[in-house]
Order: structure tokens, then sequence, then C-alpha cells
């Protein structure tokens, strides 16, 4: 499994600060405030995972009364913290955008992205918009950053990604909608769809889910 092209993850929780102290206690790692989603109602903290690769914890933003329900990346659908969305950086963005559109036409909806930073400054991208439902989708949208620095290399790499699997009720389906992608992932029958990640960390080998 290559995971060179997995850009981040999305941890979807009830409120960010609470998620913020689970994770620390979990990988030894406090979360970096990232900013806010403007045009999504969400806010976000992140850390690094990898030289391109991050985990982010995100929740709605409480501050945020021009968005309602439902916001994307299922945070309206989630009762506890849960891996929701990943992912992924396209080798050809045009290329694999069709390839999306052809798996599922409402995930290849393309649009462009940002994120005011704790900075003020604002973080801009391309992106496959992920939807607001289903809770969590195995399947990844892609992002471009077109440039820009990748909001790992702003950070301090103090965990580093190892693993990622995933569940689903039709598990060759899936494998078959991966492997268009040029996407070698496990997928594991389930009852209902997950997104599994093993994170090497100061408090060893943890799993998120």
């Amino acid at each position: 499994m290559n995971l060179s092209n997995i850009d981040h993850f999305v941890y979807a929780v009830p409120d960010l600060t609470v998620g913020m102290d689970l994770i620390e206690a979990q990988l030894g790692i406090r979360p970096v405030y990232g900013g806010k989603h403007l045009n999504h109602g969400t806010h976000n903290a992140i850390l690094s995972i990898g030289e391109k690769c991050y985990f982010e914890i995100i929740a709605i933003d409480p501050e945020n009364n021009n968005v309602s329900a439902p916001r994307w990346m299922g945070v309206d659908l989630i009762q506890h913290p849960t891996l929701t969305r990943w992912a992924m950086r396209p080798v050809d963005w045009s290329r694999d955008v069709q390839r999306i559109r052809k798996i599922n036409p409402s995930l290849g909806h393309t649009a462009i992205g940002n994120r005011k930073q704790a900075n003020g400054k604002m973080l801009d991208w391309e992106m496959t918009l992920p939807q607001a439902h289903p809770a969590v989708e195995v399947l990844p949208f892609l992002l471009n950053w077109k440039g820009t620095v990748h909001p790992a290399e702003q950070l301090e790499q103090q965990c580093t990604l190892k693993r990622l699997s995933l569940e689903h009720p039709e598990p060759q389906k899936i494998q078959a909608q991966l492997a268009s992608l040029e996407l070698d992932i496990p997928v594991k029958q389930a009852t209902v769809p997950g997104i599994i990640m093993t994170i090497d960390t100061p408090n060893g080998e943890v799993v998120i889910r």
C-alpha cells in the first residue's frame, strides 16, 4: 500500500476543544488550532503525520451562524469522534476528477476551498467537494494545493502514518472503485463504513477510527 499520495484524514468531533484534548491524550501531541472554514460552518485543528500528510480534527463552529445543517464532512451526523473522510493528492487532477465522477457523480463536484488561519491569513485550495452525507465516506476526496505551502510542512512532525484500512458492507465493490483510482487499500467486510488509520506516536502505535 502506497501512502505517499494521502493528503489528510478528517476526524469529526462534537466539540473541537474536547476533541483536541482527546487526541492529545491518545497521541501525546497537542493538535494546533488551524482556523475556520467560513463557507462551511466548521473549524479545525491539525497535526502533522507525514511530510505532506496531516490529521485534521474538525467540528461545527459555534460562532458561525451563517451556515446551517447539513454541513460538510458528516459533522452533523456523528454521535462521537469519528474518522469521516480522507483526502488524496491526485497525480493528474483532471484525470482523477473524471474517475471520481465515473464512480459517483455526487463526489465529483469541484470547488475552491479556503480556511481563515489563526494568523488571519487565508489558505486556499481546489478540491472535489466532500458531501454532508453519509456520516462516513470511505472513498477519498481529491485536493490540490495549487503550489501553496502544504499545512503539514508548517508543523513539526512528531507522528507518522503507518497504515490505512477501510471497512464497508460491500468490500469488493469499494476495492474495485479504489483500484480505478490506482489505490491499493485493504477493505474489510463490516456492517457500516469505517476508516481506520494507525499512527506511530510518542505514546506508541495508536489506532484511530
